[in-house]
């Protein structure tokens, strides 16, 4: 019995190192592309992404305007939470709403931290004494990964389970 030894040519070599090539090249493009997305975008159903304007609908309740607070060191086009990282009031405070993050809920139960609210014209005067929805557009101006909520003065703060959205919430009208 004769055993034929199989040979590669030069034409099987060149296709095997042009796809390992590929393959490779493809791999380190996905993990860059995944790492820039992972910088500007929520992990939200509603894809918010850095730059991007939406209408939104926000649960909301009268109190939440001194209930509702968050806690991180970074600040985000000049928005920041109330608190450190460390759960201490930040010094100075922030000098507005236009610059205070709060977290807040839209419809579907996603978190998103947002300034701005409580000084729209449509929240000002008075506001129902039960849940109400609000409509706004939505600003999103970045992402944060590092930061506790609180939903209430007497909670501990608690760290956010996913990237949230940061952003301005503007015109806001409480549907009639």
């Amino acid at each position: 019995m004769q055993v034929v030894r199989y040979v590669p040519n030069e034409v099987d070599v060149s296709l095997r190192a042009l796809l390992a090539l590929f393959v490779i090249g493809f791999g380190v493009w996905i993990i860059f592309a995944w790492m820039k997305y992972d910088k500007s975008a929520a992990q939200t159903e509603q894809g918010l992404h850095k730059g991007t304007k939406q209408l939104i609908e926000l649960t909301l309740v009268r109190e939440d305007a001194n209930k509702l607070a968050c806690a991180s060191n970074i600040t985000v086009e000049g928005l920041n939470c109330a608190y450190l990282a460390n759960s201490q009031p930040r010094v100075p405070a922030p000098p507005d709403d236009a610059h205070l993050l709060r977290p807040y809920c839209n419809v579907k139960n996603d978190v998103l931290l947002a300034a701005g609210l409580w000084d729209s014209p449509g929240m000002r005067g008075q506001l129902p004494n039960e849940r109400f929805t609000v409509m706004c557009n939505y600003n999103v101006v970045g992402v944060l990964k590092s930061v506790s909520l609180r939903w209430s003065p007497t909670d501990k703060f608690d760290a956010a389970k996913q990237t949230l959205p940061v952003g301005i919430l503007t015109d806001c009208v409480i549907p009639q």
